[in-house]
């Protein structure tokens, strides 16, 4: 179901109804702070686009555990990500990018293994990159630049052979010797 910049700013109840629905993009809809209790009844969601609204709370979207698909992109979210978040373990597509998340995203994150594109750049991450990234062997894109990562691209990353693209440019302290397996994928 795409209503995308079709609702003026409100998701209406009726919408809860449709409990059927297992695709929703509401991108640029003019949505503002917290999701709507009502949304998170959509149990069958497996792709939801919320990129380029004014969102500021989805506290709760851990109530979508099928969900594969998720753009949170270019919206107003700052500090760490919402508890719920670690229900979200079938997601293979991950878009958080231009928003001001903080935290440690890989303590979150690394056990997510069908995770196929990781892109959360232009936020406030910390933390280093986990060697559990290895365990995402389906990941094709990372993008991780301007956060404040540090440490070192880890060794285990020679494990995710479908990746295509990683981009890590302007982070705090990211560096280090470029593992040599990165040529090899």
């Amino acid at each position: 179901l795409t209503l995308r910049q079709r609702l003026g700013g409100q998701i209406h109840e009726e919408l809860s109804l449709l409990s059927f629905v297992e695709y929703l993009d509401l991108e640029n809809s003019k949505l503002v702070g917290s999701l709507p209790s009502h949304i998170y009844e959509l149990h069958k969601l497996k792709t939801l686009f919320l990129s380029q609204n004014q969102l500021s709370n989805v506290d709760d979207i851990g109530e979508f555990k099928h969900l594969e698909h998720l753009s949170l992109s270019m919206n107003n979210f700052k500090g760490p990500l919402p508890a719920s978040f670690e229900n979200l373990k079938h997601l293979k597509t991950l878009d958080l990018h231009t928003n001001e998340f903080t935290g440690d995203l890989f303590q979150v994150i690394n056990d997510f293994e069908s995770l196929e594109t990781i892109d959360v750049a232009f936020n406030d991450f910390n933390g280093t990159l986990s060697p559990l990234i290895g365990n995402m062997t389906n990941l094709t894109t990372i993008l991780l630049g301007n956060n404040q990562f540090s440490g070192s691209i880890p060794e285990e990353i020679q494990f995710c052979k479908l990746l295509q693209d990683l981009s890590v440019e302007a982070n705090h302290d990211l560096g280090g010797i470029i593992p040599a397996v990165l040529g090899q994928l």
